[in-house]
């Protein structure tokens, strides 16, 4: 089976941690645990799990699930669950 090219992003990733950060700078008041479990769960934003490196994002997909409906998805369960929403 070939394998297919991939259109990697030309902009830096981002551990774990630096996305935090980042999504903390655009106003989501989030621990690096909670990108963790949204990742576990399906409910955060886009990343890839690289080989030997680990879990990266990029600043675009960060961006996008800001704005995103899912991301309000999470605030309304989070807070329908009696939690605060990050």
């Amino acid at each position: 089976m070939p394998r297919r090219a991939v259109q990697l992003p030309t902009e830096p990733w981002l551990d774990t941690t630096r996305a935090t950060i980042f999504l903390r700078e655009h106003g989501v008041d989030v621990s690096r645990n909670t990108v963790g479990w949204w990742r576990f769960a399906n409910l955060g934003p886009r990343y890839v799990r690289i080989c030997g490196i680990g879990i990266r994002y990029t600043k675009a997909d960060l961006l996008a699930w800001i704005e995103s409906p899912e991301r309000r998805d999470v605030e309304r369960a989070a807070v329908l669950a009696g939690k605060r929403a990050f």
